[in-house]
């Protein structure tokens, strides 16, 4: 007892005795005061509420002998009263229902000496009534005690509804039962399928009112209990957590508004962590963008703690938060997650994919990398292939569980892995910076200046890249520390001495997996007296080498030269070595697969009526229709090449082959016929003998040997095996000799003459198969279709 003293509301300054509250083992307060006292006070006349804060007075200080937990308790101001708990709990988040259950046996006596005070009093007195949970330590006491009175004002002066009060207790019960749940959900690299870590997602009970991670979250903070609820949080997602391999990362939600709450101290997690032997540097905070951060230099002052300590971090929520590059530019995170916003429809919106191709530059610039939430379609995850971001998440590649399998989903990785190879196959992916990166040497940045000149003399390299204590802080180009030294004092001044005074501490350092171009973009955008030095790469720290810009320009001048070599010039689709390699690679991994070969009905007379220009026109514009069905399909990864002329190839699952055929036809016979109104043209020259002839010089394995065909006829490649019955039909018997309708009314005959062909072959085991073989099975298939009046496709397996 002779520890618990009554502080009077004249006589004692209660933040003067807050850090010696908190020595002694206080770990609650309670806060009571009159609800509308003011009023009572004008009702009754000052004497009267003078009377009753005596009565309250008296009584409070009963309490410290009456209650057993309670060590101090007394007058704060007017007619709020403070009281300071001791109370025996087993862990923090049993404090805050001891408390309250505490505060409501007091809040009786209160009750009862405030009526005893003023009998006439109409109505029942009633008090306001909230609890904190104070911190385990001391440090900056009286700043934790305003922390702590400003809480429970914000608390006590509330008026909660009635199912307020209801999720108040369903929330107080979970935290003394510890009734959370945390469910796992994996993030996989675009790049390779892989696991770069989990975001632990914490749940209510189940069948409670707080079993949403929103509606709990946000009742928690209304409380004042976010703090110890994150905790918890925390606590379990790294109970459970034991299956994370060496590398894999765990993502943890963190919320700015606790650093605020007076139960905050840093350190709990790092302990929590070294107990389950898991490692601090794999561990991630995720700063949520849900709540505005008010205090960015208190909230920097923890981020920067916990960086020290090894955490890494990341700012969720990124476009849907209050003040996202605010935030990203403050805490420079090593990962920025974009909200579903940005990714939902990200397939279908050209608007979206330019923002977030923008944010991809932009995260790289800073050194962060973007990881996309909520990926929930095929379409969307092919986007962010091809935009380049960095890992995803989402129901499309997995949902969460409580525990993950041992093995990465494999139809998330074949999802992932089958995706860039179709966008490898449709057009030439710009390789990862890994490619060109050569090594670099490195010197400490207390090195004298003069060992790194000799060592640049003596080996004519570039540059080398300066470190401390094995961490990369910056870069030394060799000629521009030989223009330094070689100024009238700069020999003088810097030979002996470290070589930190005259490196660049902000260079540009990128990732391994990043894409050449989108280096050489970042290169470019730097100062002028940076744009040729090298660029740093370094994977979460660990330096892989260095890239100069003459790499890089060599690098993309080649594929360049590749690009215009192996795409059809017309439409810009994929040519034969591309169709080669989509077709070799279901047949070597044993894939069924479909091959549909597409191509146009008298096309020749077309071109010779309208000329070779139009013709051009309708050869986009098929591709064009063949693009479209292949977008509306992400799910199915089709490819779509260009062989030649008006020959094109589509390989996809088999599944989709007659939807695909069937959308093909249709689409063609909707915008045909906008292209054979009549308009004045000049008729073109005949081209190799009169015929017209849009292929490329390379061959191609499914593009098989022609033979000629009569003047007048579309060229339908046949090969020389297949009997001449099965050549193209003859002109019809009221055509004109050269094939053309001749009058001016004709236009709509021949709009119906130029039609497509689609034939369509399916292989359901491609065991043993070649594409000489295919190639010949799908030329005779078409000239089966061909013989049908109109647009029209043929299925038929291999």
């Amino acid at each position: 007892m002779s520890e618990r003293r009554t502080f009077g509301p004249s006589t004692e300054r209660w933040p003067a005795r807050f850090a010696d509250l908190l020595e002694r083992g206080a770990n609650a307060m309670l806060f009571f005061d009159i609800q509308n006292f003011t009023e009572i006070e004008m009702r009754y006349g000052e004497e009267a509420a003078r009377r009753v804060l005596d009565a309250l007075d008296r009584a409070v200080a009963e309490l410290v002998t009456l209650e057993p937990d309670v060590l101090a308790a007394g007058r704060a101001f007017g007619d709020d009263y403070l009281v300071f708990l001791r109370l025996d709990a087993a862990a923090p988040e049993h404090i805050p229902p001891l408390a309250y259950a505490r505060g409501g046996r007091m809040l009786k006596r209160l009750v009862a000496a405030a009526e005893a005070a003023l009998p006439s009093l109409v109505d029942r007195f009633a008090f306001h009534l909230s609890a904190v949970t104070l911190p385990e330590r001391s440090e900056e006491a009286e700043r934790q005690f305003y922390r702590a009175i400003k809480l429970a004002l914000k608390l006590a002066k509330r008026r909660p509804a009635p199912e307020d009060l209801a999720e108040r207790e369903a929330l107080l019960r979970l935290l003394s039962r510890r009734e959370l749940s945390v469910v796992y959900q994996p993030i996989f690299s675009l790049a390779d399928g892989s696991v770069v870590g989990y975001e632990a997602l914490t749940r209510g009970p189940e069948g409670s009112p707080l079993h949403s991670p929103l509606k709990l979250f946000t009742r928690a903070e209304e409380e004042g209990l976010l703090y110890l609820l994150e905790k918890l949080a925390r606590e379990t997602a790294i109970a459970g957590a034991g299956f994370l391999r060496p590398g894999e990362k765990l993502f943890l939600n963190v919320s700015p508004a606790v650093v605020h709450d007076p139960a905050f101290h840093p350190g709990h997690t790092r302990r929590l962590l070294e107990a389950r032997g898991l490692s601090v540097s794999d561990t991630v905070f995720e700063v949520t963008e849900q709540q505005a951060i008010d205090d960015f230099r208190r909230f920097r002052e923890i981020i920067d703690h916990y960086r020290r300590q090894g955490f890494r971090i990341a700012v969720d929520d990124a476009g849907a938060g209050y003040a996202s590059f605010q935030t990203i530019l403050a805490l420079r995170p090593e990962f920025i997650k974009v909200d579903r916003s940005l990714i939902a429809g990200l397939d279908a919106d050209p608007v979206k994919q330019s923002l977030l191709e923008s944010f991809v530059f932009f995260a790289t610039k800073v050194g962060s990398r973007i990881i996309a939430e909520g990926v929930e379609t095929a379409g969307e995850l092919v986007q962010l292939i091809r935009l380049g971001v960095y890992a995803a998440q989402g129901f499309y590649l997995a949902r969460p569980t409580r525990r993950p399998p041992d093995t990465p989903p494999k139809d998330a990785v074949e999802a992932i892995l089958r995706h860039r190879r179709i966008l490898a196959l449709q057009r030439r992916q710009e390789d990862a910076v890994e490619l060109i990166t050569a090594p670099a040497h490195t010197f400490d940045r207390r090195t004298i200046t003069a060992l790194v000149r000799q060592y640049l003399e003596e080996t004519k390299d570039g540059g080398v890249v300066i470190t401390d204590g094995g961490r990369i802080v910056g870069l030394v180009m060799r000629e521009k520390l030989l223009q330094v030294l070689a100024t009238q004092y700069g020999a003088s001044l810097y030979s002996r001495r470290p070589i930190g005074l005259v490196t660049d501490f902000d260079p540009l350092v990128v990732d391994p997996k990043t894409p050449i171009d989108v280096v050489a973009r970042l290169a470019m955008a730097r100062p002028a007296d940076k744009a040729y030095d090298y660029i740093i790469v370094a994977d979460e720290g660990r330096l892989i080498g260095v890239v100069s810009i003459e790499a890089i320009l060599n690098y993309l001048a080649n594929v360049k030269m590749e690009a215009v070599r192996l795409a059809n010039p017309l439409t810009g689709l994929p040519g034969n070595h591309a169709i080669d390699l989509a077709v070799r690679e279901k047949i070597e991994k044993n894939l069924p697969f479909a091959l549909l070969y597409v191509d146009l009905d008298r096309f020749k007379q077309y071109n010779d009526r309208y000329g070779y220009q139009r013709g051009d026109q309708v050869i986009r514009f098929l591709a064009d229709v063949l693009k479209d069905a292949a977008a509306r399909r992400p799910e199915a990864d089709v490819f779509v090449g260009h062989i030649g002329g008006d020959d094109f190839v589509l390989v996809a699952p088999p599944d989709a082959a007659e939807p695909l055929a069937f959308d093909i036809v249709a689409a063609f016979d909707r915008g045909i016929g906008f292209y054979c109104q009549e308009a004045p043209a000049p008729m073109a020259s005949s081209r190799d003998g009169g015929t017209t002839r849009h292929r490329s010089d390379a061959a191609s394995p499914i593009d098989p040997p022609e033979r000629e065909a009569p003047e007048g006829l579309d060229r339908t490649p046949i090969p020389p095996e297949i009997p001449a019955a099965s050549a193209p039909p003859e002109v019809p018997s009221d055509a004109p000799s050269d094939g053309l309708p001749r009058s001016e009314a004709a236009s709509a005959s021949l709009a119906e003459r130029v039609s497509v062909s689609v034939a369509v072959v399916i292989v359901r085991d491609p065991r043993g198969l070649s594409t000489e073989t295919l190639a010949e099975r799908a030329a005779a298939l078409k000239r089966e279709v061909k013989r049908r009046p109109g647009s029209a496709s043929l299925i038929a397996p291999f």
